[in-house]
């Protein structure tokens, strides 16, 4: 959510003055995963390891604090290096862009809608509002809603589910509850790289318990490759430049190698 909302921001801070952009807008993909990891309802994983792991929020969030510390730190500092410590020359006569109070009240009341039918349970009939909702007040927004991206997401949920149910699968996967603390932190990292850090934990959540090494493991795992976490996705895509898909890893795979040791050594310090 964080992203939805910084990233056009960002886009629009562009047409105002001279921004590199395509690093901003990977920063804040990297700064998302850092900072989603901290509290049970930072990112979909966690709400669904804290769900299963019985921890008040304090608890969840006190043991996903080291973590969180480390990275923000670390990516605190890589800001530094990254960006030039220059003021920010705004054009002169660009004109501020323009907004509309009628829409955004409007969304907010389609929010809060939707959510409402979310606890019914009333799911369907919630979209059905939202999507009459935006045909009445601009019509616009559904065209320009990226549908390809919410296909990917689903897609990937929907493997899951299926990977799960292969015979041939549940076999191998049933030795993950076996796996040494080493094997998990390294199993959770790498299936997060393919098929995403939140459908990893909805994976292996059948077959080891909520750990704190699990939360730490698949939250790592969102950095690295393109598909690690949903945040990668949404922000790249977002930024609509062929160049960014391949610069994006220059940043996020040194990020990933850091997480991981640092990581790993924090959770190791902590055990003594």
């Amino acid at each position: 959510m964080a992203l939805f909302i910084v990233v056009p921001l960002t886009l629009t801070l562009r047409k105002l003055c001279e921004i590199p952009v395509n690093r901003l807008i990977i920063f804040e993909a990297l700064a998302v995963n850092a900072g989603s990891l901290l509290t049970p309802i930072g990112n979909p994983q966690n709400i669904l390891l804290w769900g299963r792991s019985g921890l008040s929020f304090a608890a969840f969030t006190w043991q996903m604090a080291p973590l969180a510390l480390a990275m923000m730190l670390t990516l605190g500092l890589v800001c530094w290096f990254a960006f030039p410590a220059k003021a920010l020359n705004y054009h002169s006569g660009t004109s501020a862009p323009q907004w509309k109070p009628r829409l955004i009240w409007s969304c907010l009341a389609l929010y809060i809608v939707f959510v409402a039918a979310l606890e019914l349970k009333q799911e369907l009939w919630g979209a059905l509002l939202v999507a009459g909702g935006f045909l009445l007040l601009a019509r616009r927004v559904l065209i320009s809603v990226d549908w390809t991206l919410l296909l990917v997401f689903m897609a990937m949920f929907i493997d899951v589910h299926l990977l799960i149910q292969v015979p041939a699968l549940q076999g191998m996967l049933h030795s993950v509850g076996g796996l040494s603390q080493p094997g998990l932190w390294l199993t959770a990292i790498g299936l997060s790289q393919f098929i995403s850090n939140v459908p990893a934990t909805i994976l292996l959540l059948n077959y080891v318990p909520p750990t704190a090494m699990l939360a730490w493991a698949v939250n790592v795992g969102g950095f690295g490759l393109l598909p690690g976490s949903l945040a990668n996705l949404i922000a790249l895509r977002m930024a609509n430049n062929r160049r960014i898909w391949w610069r994006f890893h220059l940043w996020s795979l040194p990020m990933l190698l850091w997480a991981g040791l640092i990581g790993y050594g924090l959770h190791l310090l902590l055990q003594t």
